[in-house]
């Protein structure tokens, strides 16, 4: 487990003829500017339906975004360019709703001594992690495809599920790599520092310059 103080808020926004051929965009703290949100908000929107754009904008701590629109637009502004358009010329509709992540965590499932026959996991008790990074519905994803794997192997389903659960844990090792290591860039996340950190930190830090 590691505690983040994640806080995220959402807002929906009336959508015009701005960003024409925008869909999606995002924006997370990273080595440019030392993974401080303050210096850059992290912030996403979506195109959705009914003409709307589909806003969350993210910080950590007592950085944690609330339900004023004017403080949420503000956010905006200081965000990357598809945000800072969307605050100057949309209107928002309704107001911004709050949401808090304490924790991501996981469980060790592959390390129990015996496991009782016929049970998986998947989800959010398999694995939690920070929401900001766009991972869940794709880990579950991709635990369904491990799960639909294992059920059509010879395993009779009385059996305990190893096969399933060392696959669910690769594709949890990878998401749960991605998303600690950018945590741990934030000054109120004190760890468990996994081994070889720093040469996990420097790596990530190049692949996202370089991207």
């Amino acid at each position: 487990r590691m505690h983040i103080s994640l806080g995220y808020a959402t807002a929906r926004f009336h959508r015009g003829a701005e960003l024409p051929a925008t869909v999606i965009a995002h924006a997370t703290p990273g080595p440019a500017n030392d993974y401080l949100p303050a210096r850059c908000e992290p912030g996403a929107l979506t195109a959705v339906e009914d003409q709307r754009w589909d806003v969350v904008i993210a910080g950590y701590d007592d950085y944690r975004p609330g339900r004023d629109p004017d403080a949420f637009r503000a956010r905006m502004l200081r965000s990357v360019d598809p945000l800072q358009q969307v605050a100057q010329h949309c209107e928002m509709d309704g107001q911004p709703a709050t949401f808090y992540v304490r924790d991501s965590q996981r469980r060790h499932f592959t390390s129990l001594p015996r496991l009782p026959g016929g049970l998986v996991v998947m989800g959010d008790a398999l694995a939690s992690v920070n929401p900001i990074y766009g991972q869940g519905m794709s880990m579950a994803a991709l635990q369904a495809d491990a799960l639909a794997r294992h059920l059509a192997s010879a395993t009779p389903a009385h059996r305990p599920a190893h096969r399933y659960f060392r696959r669910a844990a690769s594709v949890v090792n990878a998401a749960w790599q991605l998303s600690t290591t950018a945590d741990l860039a934030q000054p109120h996340v004190t760890g468990p520092y996994p081994f070889g950190y720093p040469l996990l930190r420097w790596t990530a830090d190049q692949v996202t310059r370089a991207s």
